[in-house]
């Protein structure tokens, strides 16, 4: 938000002055910064006053939609300018009240006219209108275990930095607990270059990073905001751009059919009620698209400690029928976890075929960093599952 309060000063000193020449000068550095984005004169000084001296990475490029905000905000300003000059006062008091109403709308609502108005005349009507204000996720309208999971996700996001800058730099990529090689469980289609593909949970998006990286056109959707602003300092620092939406996967603001390939690695698959993210991941798939997950093993759940640091013992604690959502005492999150036969049933009622089944077995010699469960307990059991199914 650095650009929009150094405009905001700008225009508030221009409302005072009432002097076009300021208007004037903020407006072709708004072209500018439009017409040249790599050359942008604020990018630039944000980089010299903010970003260099605490050590941050540099920013990107700015992508198409806030581009052309800059060159609507340019419009304005021009328009003001213009209208001062040729002393049309009225014109220039509707343009400022306009300009400053999409200020506030932004510095204050995290509202964007421009980006909103991109995607309308780009034909993403109805993503641009899930931006709206009024249109947003209100917060009182979240199921509780949503709201839960997003402050225990919060919380828990400085723990994750680490494993998301580790797996960031990764070539290779690794899944689960115990860092199984993607060459074993082949998360990851063959043809996923050029695919549109969304990550339902995607934390710090390593995953999408690894999806982008092979040429697919990514989209990250998480819970937590802590955990995406480690997933935006590590695009910056990686070079690589795609969306990152802050959100619920059971809601997303994509039209039907909008993905071939969908994604969750101990994300909604995990943290949200399958009843509504498995509904919400065929709606996103268009026919033929396929849906990956991988989350914990339903014969793990059954004889998992309460307290996730001592690990489970080779007996069962729980009964199997009745499982779906488990809160674990403490400050943990809610889980959702569904016998074999649920998952069956719940994956067919919501127009999947189901084309694989892997219960994960590490080799010799894994570690985790996870006290839940020991490497011999997970060579004899499954302690993960990969599901794999593709939308009729």
């Amino acid at each position: 938000m650095f650009q929009p309060r150094i405009i905001g000063a700008l225009t508030a000193v221009g409302l005072l002055t009432q002097s076009p020449f300021l208007f004037l000068a903020t407006g072709a550095l708004l072209v500018w910064s439009a017409l040249l984005p790599k050359l942008n004169p604020f990018e630039a000084l944000y980089m010299a006053l903010v970003a260099r001296p605490r050590g941050l990475p540099r920013i990107d490029t700015a992508p198409p939609p806030r581009r052309f905000a800059q060159g609507m905000a340019a419009t304005f300003m021009l328009g003001i300018a213009l209208a001062l000059l040729s002393a049309h006062a009225t014109v220039a008091f509707i343009l400022e009240a306009l300009l400053v109403a999409a200020l506030l709308a932004l510095i204050f609502g995290r509202f964007c006219l421009g980006s909103y108005v991109y995607h309308v005349v780009t034909g993403r009507l109805a993503f641009a209108n899930r931006t709206l204000p009024w249109r947003r996720e209100a917060m009182s309208s979240l199921p509780d275990y949503v709201l839960h999971n997003r402050e225990h996700w919060d919380k828990q996001a400085p723990g994750y930095v680490a494993g998301g800058e580790r797996h960031w730099a990764a070539e290779n990529p690794t899944w689960g607990i115990w860092s199984v090689p993607e060459s074993e469980i082949r998360m990851i289609p063959d043809d996923i270059s050029t695919r549109d593909v969304i990550e339902l949970g995607c934390g710090t998006a390593y995953v999408s990073s690894w999806l982008a990286r092979r040429g697919a056109k990514v989209v990250g959707i998480d819970n937590s905001e802590q955990q995406l602003e480690t997933a935006r300092r590590l695009q910056k620092q990686h070079g690589l751009e795609f969306p990152l939406i802050h959100g619920n996967a059971e809601s997303v603001p994509y039209p039907d059919q909008s993905f071939d390939f969908a994604i969750s690695e101990y994300g909604a698959c995990l943290w949200a009620d399958p009843k509504k993210w498995v509904a919400e991941a065929a709606r996103l798939l268009r026919p033929g698209g396929r849906l990956h997950f991988l989350t914990n093993a339903f014969l793990l759940m059954l004889c998992a400690e309460e307290d996730e640091t001592k690990p489970a013992p080779e007996r069962l604690l729980r009964p199997a029928f009745g499982i779906y959502k488990m809160e674990w005492p403490g400050e943990s999150g809610i889980e959702f976890h569904l016998s074999h036969a649920d998952w069956v049933r719940l994956l067919r009622d919501s127009g999947f075929e189901i084309e694989d089944l892997i219960e994960i077995r590490p080799p010799e010699g894994a570690s985790t960093r996870y006290g839940f469960v020991t490497l011999d307990w997970a060579r004899k059991w499954p302690t993960e599952e990969v599901w794999k199914v593709k939308r009729k």
